[in-house]
């Protein structure tokens, strides 16, 4: 089974708590809460037509691979550039950069600049 990247604790405007109305037993993932709030660069990344190529795939544990390797693959992309995964929802991986918080930090925006180079 995929094990999820995601790790938030210790991440300022973050609070982990487990879902409500949901126990334990169901192996529910926690779920990340926001309080506060602050300006930051959000972003998703997906496989184009993942669908019509996963369809032509004849083993599930083939396909469950295909979309491990990927989401895998972009978190820890993402994660050397300092982005700070949130979740993955199918075939996208979503994440933020903290740093970007701050619009007059160059350095943080340099990053995001490499980073669509490198996976563009």
């Amino acid at each position: 089974m995929y094990e999820s990247p995601i790790n938030h604790s210790g991440y300022p405007g973050f609070q982990q708590s487990n879902s409500p109305g949901r126990d334990d037993k169901q192996g529910d993932e926690d779920e990340v809460r926001f309080f506060g709030s602050r300006n930051c660069c959000v972003c998703f990344v997906n496989i184009v037509d993942s669908t019509k190529i996963t369809s032509q795939i004849n083993s599930s544990e083939k396909t469950r691979r295909y979309y491990e390797i990927f989401i895998n693959t972009m978190a820890a992309i993402a994660r050397n550039f300092g982005a700070k995964v949130l979740k993955n929802v199918g075939d996208c991986l979503i994440f933020y950069y903290p740093e970007t918080s701050d619009s007059y930090s160059k350095s943080a925006f340099s990053k995001l600049v490499l980073l669509k180079d490198l996976i563009s």
